[in-house]
């Protein structure tokens, strides 16, 4: 797993297309959210982005950009970008191009699978994710990495999630406190040119 940390570091781009279901409390009946969250990566540290979550017959939308410990969102009403120091309550996918610590720890090799054709390391261990609900608690993941480049396809965990942080007025739909959430992180793409620029806050 240090090997691979060390080739993610080197990586100077990536798409990613996280999916899944949130899970959470609607007045005493269980409510299932779809959630998507797709976009591109320039390392360290600059992340573009939109995120969605179906409700019922609603969907919500805002796009994100991430630069630094910086995040920048767009108004649910306006449309217009907002600048924010506290981020959404989602995984950054930046993250995983940090270098030094590896994606999932406490790693257990499954064994090699192929997907389109391509050879893959499977193993399971614990992440640390942003999105789980106390801020920093390790979750069981499932980690699929490149066997010729060591580079990371894809991340599949389920973990606790603080609805109030997603940076959706969650609340106004009835939903709000502490959700599950079962999502996969796919990644590709690698090396591909992508620009990511402050955007202008009105």
């Amino acid at each position: 797993m240090r090997d691979s940390a060390n080739a993610m570091a080197a990586a100077d781009s990536f798409h990613f297309d996280v999916s899944g279901d949130l899970t959470a409390s609607n007045q005493g009946a269980e409510l299932t959210v779809p959630i998507s969250y797709v976009g591109d990566v320039v390392t360290p540290d600059r992340t573009r982005g939109n995120l969605s979550l179906s409700i019922i017959v609603f969907v919500l939308e805002m796009d994100i950009v991430t630069i630094g410990g910086v995040t920048y969102t767009t108004n649910q009403q306006s449309g217009r970008w907002e600048k924010s120091v506290e981020g959404v309550g989602i995984p950054n996918p930046a993250d995983f191009a940090r270098g030094g610590t590896p994606a999932v720890s406490d790693a257990v090799y499954v064994g090699v699978e192929e997907r389109n054709g391509q050879g893959l390391h499977h193993l399971t261990g614990v992440a640390q994710l942003a999105l789980v609900a106390d801020g920093g608690a390790e979750t069981p993941a499932d980690i699929w990495i490149g066997v010729d480049d060591l580079l990371i396809r894809e991340v599949a965990l389920e973990a606790p999630v603080d609805l109030d942080s997603l940076g959706f007025a969650l609340g106004d739909v009835g939903l709000s406190g502490t959700g599950s959430a079962a999502i996969s992180i796919k990644l590709s793409d690698y090396g591909k040119p992508v620009t990511i620029e402050v955007p202008e806050v009105n």
